[in-house]
């Protein structure tokens, strides 16, 4: 299923203090399914695979939501589907989204500094 990932072209960075553990990671993806009380089991999760020299981890679940031109109060609900990607190579970090946010500081949480650049380039 990753394969079939399309990735938009803008990401955040940050530079890391030290590289990222596989606790991290997961306390990371745990925060941001808390997030989403209706999260569905993960339609696909990798921590810290290998490619190269650069590491990655991505998970992807689905979610009720109300539609975003409805109030709170609406008694409709929408399911999406979102993922992470978080690419680490040297001492940087990059995390790309879609449908799905890093909770707030979740970036420290990784040890991540917060010098924090947009790419249109990937």
């Amino acid at each position: 299923m990753i394969d079939a990932l399309r990735v938009a072209k803008t990401a955040h960075f940050y530079s890391l203090k030290r590289p990222l553990s596989n606790a991290s990671v997961d306390e990371l993806f745990r925060r941001v399914r808390a997030g989403h009380p209706s999260a569905s089991q993960n339609v696909f999760f990798h921590r810290r695979s290998q490619a190269g020299e650069s590491f990655w981890s991505a998970i992807s679940f689905f979610y009720d939501r109300t539609p975003s031109f409805l109030s709170q109060d609406a008694d409709f609900r929408e399911r999406i589907c979102g993922f992470i990607l978080v690419v680490e190579h040297r001492d940087h970090v990059q995390f790309s989204d879609q449908s799905l946010k890093c909770p707030l500081g979740s970036q420290h949480a990784i040890s991540a500094k917060s010098h924090r650049r947009k790419s249109t380039s990937l």
